[in-house]
């Protein structure tokens, strides 16, 4: 980071392998994949008084899609770094202020993301005359929404603060779980679905849960904030 103690609130990547950092109550720093400064995206002064980015994601090769913790969408031309508000197009107001203090945001395809507000999941897409959004779909509980994962079979996994559901087509279900404050959701190579928590991690099949995973499987806490799998399949924590 630039300045010395600054608080990285999100992370987004590009084709090129550029990394978009959106700093706590600051701007997005942009670097190169070996590290070094490229430039600094200014956000809104009245935005960094209260808020920070922190969801994001590219919509397409030069359009950076930023949410904040105060309800507001930006789009931005990372080419030069020029700003576009979307927040008119959210579907709810939100109150208090950090309601929205997780959230989660991912590229469908070219063109389209989907992120959440609250407890809703919405669709973004960006044409040739601007930008849309529509609802995906709303929970059918006040239950706030902290990750997702969509693939390309057309199945959504939603964790909230409390568990977890699983959207396909129309279809709407509740996942069994422990109440768990899901923290990061993604599926490995083998198909099975790995959810981290605040209690740990379980591995699911089918939607159900096959292993969980704590300190005394060798994890050296039980906050897990998110997962990653590598080429070989292996997981990293």
């Amino acid at each position: 980071m630039r300045k010395k103690n600054a608080l990285p609130y999100s992370l987004g990547t590009d084709a090129e392998g550029k990394v978009y950092a959106g700093i706590y109550l600051g701007d997005i720093e942009v670097y190169d994949k070996e590290g070094h400064f490229l430039q600094n995206i200014k956000l809104p002064e009245t935005h960094k008084k209260f808020g920070s980015a922190r969801s994001m994601a590219l919509i397409d090769s030069s359009t950076l899609i930023v949410k904040s913790t105060i309800a507001e969408l930006y789009a931005i031309d990372t080419r030069n770094g020029k700003l576009e508000s979307l927040s008119h197009l959210l579907h709810q107001k939100i109150e208090p202020v950090f309601i929205d203090f997780e959230m989660a945001t991912q590229k469908i395809r070219d063109g389209e993301i989907w992120f959440s507000t609250y407890n809703k999941v919405l669709s973004l897409q960006k044409n040739k005359t601007g930008f849309t959004c529509t609802e995906i779909l709303t929970l059918p509980v006040k239950d706030r929404i902290t990750s997702l994962f969509y693939n390309n079979a057309g199945q959504l996994w939603i964790g909230t603060i409390n568990g977890a559901w699983y959207f396909e087509k129309t279809k709407l279900e509740k996942i069994k779980l422990p109440v768990s404050y899901i923290k990061h959701i993604n599926q490995h190579r083998d198909g099975k679905l790995w959810f981290t928590t605040t209690d740990g991690i379980f591995i699911l099949k089918d939607n159900k849960v096959i292993k969980q995973m704590n300190t005394k499987d060798g994890l050296p806490n039980s906050f897990v904030y998110g997962v990653l799998f590598d080429e070989a399949g292996n997981s990293w924590i």
